[in-house]
C-alpha cells in the first residue's frame, strides 16, 4: 500500500482531510504530519522517518501558508527537500498542491532548481481534475475503484452498502461505477438500494437510464429508498423534474412528500405549476418546496394566502 505524507497548515485542515479521505478510498495510506504522532515521541525524528519512508510527499500550499511568518510546515519542507535531493530525478515524489491562489516558495532543491521547478496541481480550480492528476501519479491503476465495484457484488449487504457509500464519496471520480450502481438499484436489500441511489446523486450523472431507474425505486413505495432516490433526482436538476412531477401523483407512503421536497431543491420555475396544483392537498412538503424555490414561485402567493 503506497504511503503519502501530507504537509499543510492547520487553517487548511478541512480541505486536507477531504483530500486524505479521497486518497484513503483509493487504497493509499495517508500520514497527516504531527496528527499521527503518539504522546511522548520526538516529533521531528518521527516526521523525518515518516517523510523518508513515504512513497510520496504532498505539500499543500495556500494563501494561509503564505501569510504565516512561522509554521511547522517549513520544518517539514526542509526535511522533504533533503529527502528529495537523494531521490532519482526521473520519478515523481514531491507533489506540490495549491489549495488556493498563491505561489510556491522559491526554495532551492539543488542543481540550480527550486520547488517552483516541480509541476504543481491547482486543486482549488477544479477539485475533481486535481484529484485525477494526483492519482495518476500516486495510484495510476485506480485499483480501489475497481475493488469497490467488485464489492457491490459481495454476498454481504453490509459490504455492498459500504462500497456504494465510498463510491458516492468519490463523486465524479466514480463515473466508471455508474453502471454497477444502477444495477444495485434492483438489489434485494432496501438499504443497499438507498445507498446506491444516494451515490448516483453524488456522482451527478443525469442520463435517462439513471433517472428512469431512480424513478422506479420511488414507485416501489418503500419509504427509505424512495427518499434517497428522490434526493438523488433533485441533485440531477432540471432533467429530473418530469419524473418528480409524476411521482407527486403516487399515493404510496412518503412518495409524494419526497417528490415535493426534491422539487423544492431544484431551483426551477418549471415545477411551480405542479406544486400549486398540490397546495389543495395540504402537503406541508408542497409549501416548503415553494418556499425553497423562492421568487420564481411568486404565482403561488395567492394560493398560499
Amino acid at each position: 500500500m503506497p504511503q503519502v505524507f501530507i504537509s499543510y497548515v492547520q487553517a487548511n485542515k478541512d480541505d486536507v482531510q477531504r483530500l486524505a479521505k479521497t486518497l484513503k478510498i483509493f487504497g493509499l495510506e495517508v500520514w497527516l504530519d504531527r496528527d499521527q504522532l503518539r504522546p511522548g515521541y520526538r516529533w521531528k525524528d518521527a516526521i523525518r522517518e515518516g517523510i523518508s519512508r513515504g512513497d510520496y510527499f504532498i505539500a499543500c500550499f495556500s494563501a494561509e501558508y503564505q501569510n504565516r511568518s512561522k509554521t511547522y510546515m517549513n520544518e517539514e519542507l526542509i526535511l522533504a527537500v533533503e529527502e528529495l535531493r537523494k531521490r532519482p530525478i526521473d520519478r515523481a515524489w514531491f507533489i506540490p498542491i495549491l489549495l488556493s491562489e498563491c505561489s510556491i516558495p522559491d526554495r532551492s532543491i539543488g542543481a540550480g532548481e527550486t520547488l517552483q521547478s516541480i509541476q504543481w496541481v491547482e486543486l482549488y480550480k477544479n477539485w475533481e481534475e486535481g484529484i485525477k492528476h494526483i492519482l495518476s501519479v500516486v495510484q495510476p491503476d485506480s485499483a480501489r475503484l475497481y475493488e469497490l465495484i467488485q464489492m457491490l457484488k459481495n454476498k454481504s449487504a453490509r459490504i455492498r452498502i459500504r462500497a456504494a457509500d465510498d463510491l458516492g464519496e468519490m463523486g465524479q471520480l466514480a463515473k466508471e461505477a455508474i453502471s454497477s450502481l444502477t444495477k444495485a438499484l434492483d438489489d434485494q436489500n432496501e438499504t443497499v438500494r438507498a445507498a446506491a441511489a444516494d451515490a448516483l446523486g453524488k456522482i451527478g450523472v443525469d442520463s435517462e437510464r439513471v433517472i428512469s431507474k431512480l424513478f422506479a425505486v420511488m414507485q416501489s413505495g418503500e419509504y427509505y429508498s424512495s427518499k434517497h432516490a428522490a434526493f438523488s433526482l433533485a441533485k440531477m436538476g432540471k432533467r429530473a423534474i418530469p419524473a418528480l412531477v409524476e411521482a407527486t401523483t403516487y399515493s404510496g407512503y412518503g412518495i409524494s412528500s419526497h417528490a415535493h421536497d426534491a422539487l423544492g431543491q431544484i431551483d426551477d420555475p418549471e415545477a411551480v405549476p405542479t406544486l400549486i396544483n398540490h397546495l389543495q392537498s395540504g402537503y406541508r412538503a408542497t409549501i416548503k418546496a415553494l418556499g425553497k424555490i423562492g421568487k420564481p414561485a411568486k404565482p403561488a402567493v395567492p394560493y398560499l394566502i
